[in-house]
């Protein structure tokens, strides 16, 4: 059996109960406002026509039900076993996220550890008699390299100004 045929079984057992025709029903949801003949009644209660939101809302009105009560059993043990299905992929999802944060975390910490101990390993790779003779810690031999740097840069920079500026002179010696 399909959804449709199956809410249609259930409207139609409804309508009997209380005792009304499908033109009676027809009559009745006309009289709330939505327009709907036999034929569609007929139509919704065979399942060869799919009853839409708000005309399942005016037909539990005019049967004197609530909208959840069209909808037969089956259909909510497939709704509330797809909800739960639906529940546990969430539930495995959310802890293999979990598992992935704590790995993260763990692979951090070890990183912290390795970065906390780099300074002292850069120190011991220093041979023994540069520290000796500089008598300076590695920290003070990079900011050497960085100042020596510095000055070379500054070096450059000055030649490319005397250049510049015996163009300029030769231009205007020519001109």
């Amino acid at each position: 059996m399909t959804s449709d045929k199956e809410v249609g079984e259930r409207i139609r057992a409804l309508r009997m109960e209380r005792g009304l025709t499908q033109t009676e029903l027809a009559e009745r949801l006309t009289d709330l406002g939505l327009p709907m003949q036999q034929q569609t009644i007929l139509k919704i209660e065979k399942g060869t026509r799919a009853l839409k939101l708000n005309e399942g809302m005016t037909v539990a009105t005019a049967l004197s039900q609530t909208l959840e009560s069209l909808i037969p059993e089956s259909l909510e043990r497939r709704a509330v076993s797809g909800l739960r299905s639906l529940a546990a992929q969430i539930r495995r999802r959310t802890m293999s996220a979990v598992d992935m944060l704590i790995d993260a975390e763990l692979d951090a910490r070890e990183l912290s550890k390795h970065l906390e101990a780099l300074p002292q390993q850069i120190q011991d790779l220093i041979p023994g008699h540069i520290r000796d003779v500089a008598g300076l810690s590695a920290e003070e031999l990079f900011a050497m390299d960085i100042l020596a740097a510095r000055e070379h840069e500054a070096k450059l920079e000055a030649r490319d100004r005397e250049a510049l500026a015996r163009e300029r002179d030769e231009d205007t010696d020519r001109g």
